[in-house]
């Protein structure tokens, strides 16, 4: 604090399924100290996935900040289910120019050992001072090849939260859906097509209780039988609410309440507050 230098690094680590630590942790990065004047790097929007192949794929922001120029980009790197590398640290948008920043970096697992990567990026109008966002994707394989290059996402919002693609091939994304009209967030949802990833279905979910939603708590994940199950909380995070929907955006259930905490709550914010679990019960459990 004293000098004002920052340094920010990734770690790694693997853990069994007793919760017991398996593999690491590692450093990913080897950064180091730096300041505003100097410049220094940072990291942000760390995500991790994995697929049938037991390969995890990790992703994260790269930014460098400096008092006279700031840039960006993403990188990836494939690691094995044990820890063990399996392809090192790529810089995925190397092959793009004078993009400021990146946020919202969403990784799904799909079908084929694939994963659908979903990011916004930002441009600053130096004119002006404000910056312009682009929602965009690509796909990878679990090996780190590209299989569909950077491609306009088209999203009708930009701020994607969380993402699952469910057994029959579709994409849900979940997000923030705001009427400027009515002056309120509603729990949004989009779905996508796997042939082409493009939207076949979108719409919004709202409870009485909820005059509007806190954005970054929405999660989603996957019944056994292949809906999607979304969550998210009231803007005073006291009301926990959840939906089922069929896989083609019909909603089946709710959205309604599934918890109350008097004195608010706090969940993941990074889409990982719902997740499926492969527990059950002994036999002779209730």
């Amino acid at each position: 604090n004293a000098s004002n230098l920052y340094q920010y690094n990734l770690w790694f680590a693997v853990l069994n399924s007793n919760g017991n630590l398996a593999y690491g942790p590692v450093k990913l990065t080897n950064n180091q100290w730096g300041n505003y004047e100097q410049g220094y790097v940072y990291y942000s929007d760390a995500k991790i996935e994995t697929n049938t192949d037991n390969r995890f794929l990790l992703a994260w922001n790269r930014g460098f900040i400096s008092q006279y120029n700031e840039n960006a980009d993403l990188y990836f790197m494939i690691r094995n289910g044990d820890g063990s590398v399996y392809s090192g640290s790529t810089n995925m948008t190397a092959d793009v120019e004078n993009a400021d920043d990146y946020s919202n970096l969403i990784l799904t697992s799909l079908s084929g050992n694939k994963f659908y990567v979903l990011y916004t990026r930002w441009i600053r109008d130096e004119e002006y001072g404000y910056y312009y966002v682009y929602p965009k994707y690509r796909v990878l394989n679990s090996d780190g090849d590209l299989l569909v290059e950077e491609t306009d996402a088209n999203l009708p919002w930009p701020w994607i939260n969380d993402s699952i693609q469910l057994p029959d091939g579709n994409i849900i994304l979940v997000h923030e859906n705001y009427d400027y009209g009515m002056d309120t967030s509603f729990a949004g949802y989009t779905v996508l097509s796997a042939s082409n990833y493009s939207i076949i279905n979108l719409g919004s979910l709202s409870h009485l209780t909820a005059a509007n939603i806190s954005p970054s708590t929405l999660s989603v994940t996957k019944s056994p039988d292949g809906k999607a199950i979304i969550t998210w909380m009231d803007e005073n995070r006291r009301y926990l609410y959840y939906a089922l929907l069929h896989s083609t955006g019909t909603v089946l259930s709710g959205p309604a309440i599934f918890d109350f905490f008097e004195y608010g709550a706090n969940i993941n914010t990074d889409g990982y507050a719902i997740t499926t679990n492969s527990w059950a019960p002994a036999a002779e459990g209730d």
